[in-house]
């Protein structure tokens, strides 16, 4: 007989309704939805910036240093133009400001990029915090909703049965659920999308470091000092380049 019974409830399947599960969850069931939505937000605005031509574009440093041997510092800002990155940027600083001794635009340069990918990284913050914040909602709820079934042990005691308790504590339990759902993904974004500023962070290294062994040491002339007029036709009058 007890055989026959077990059999029958292994057999047993309970569907869920969890739309009336989450809407058991009430208000922080409602902010931990807002949360979800600032998820979806900030995954969309990072996978369409972390992409390869908003740091350092395919042949944006090969036409500057093109345009440059032409003497067309003009279409070099165009080019920065056309492809906004921190490249661009990096290569306009340059064009905009030949005169300049390297050593400072080499800092200059470095400090840009740093600025730029300190920026991206602060981006992310916003991942971080829903990854703290959405499982830590989830238990306030299940304790509070361990308090309402403790209040209902304590105003009806045995009377209340089983349903009306086991009704309270999965409305407990929603929020949490609710809320590691959300912090899992929320942390594989963060860890994803980091990877990801590191990996295009190296690219920009190495464009950058192209960027100051062509441009900074061998295009860029320093202003020669005026020429003696008794040795106006010397060749130790030519201007000299940056070795």
């Amino acid at each position: 007989m007890i055989h026959s019974h077990l059999m029958i409830l292994a057999n047993v399947t309970v569907d869920v309704d969890w739309f009336e599960q989450l809407a058991k969850g009430g208000l922080i069931v409602l902010v931990q939805g807002l949360l979800v939505i600032a998820l979806v937000a900030i995954m969309i605005e990072r996978l369409m910036t972390l992409r390869k031509k908003r740091f350092a574009p395919d042949g944006l440093l090969n036409a500057a240093f093109k345009a440059c041997d032409e003497g067309q510092s003009q279409k070099i800002l165009r080019y920065c133009a056309d492809n906004p990155s921190l490249l661009g940027d990096a290569v306009k600083l340059v064009t905009e400001n030949p005169t300049a001794p390297s050593a400072e635009l080499s800092e200059d340069i470095r400090e840009l990029a740093q600025t730029g990918i300190e920026v991206e990284y602060e981006k992310l913050g916003g991942l971080s915090l829903i990854a703290s914040i959405a499982p830590l909602l989830g238990l306030l709820g299940t304790m509070i909703g361990m308090i309402e079934s403790f209040q209902l042990v304590a105003l009806f005691g045995d009377e209340g049965g089983a349903s009306l308790l086991a009704d309270s504590i999965a409305k407990a339990l929603i929020t949490t659920a609710v809320g590691l759902m959300i912090a899992v993904p929320a942390l594989f974004l963060h860890h994803l999308f980091k990877r990801k500023i590191q990996s295009l962070t190296r690219v920009l290294e190495s464009e950058l470091g192209r960027l100051n062994r062509r441009w900074l040491r061998d295009v860029i002339v320093e202003p020669a000092a005026p020429a003696p007029a008794s040795s106006a036709a010397s060749p130790a009058a030519a201007p000299a380049t940056r070795g």
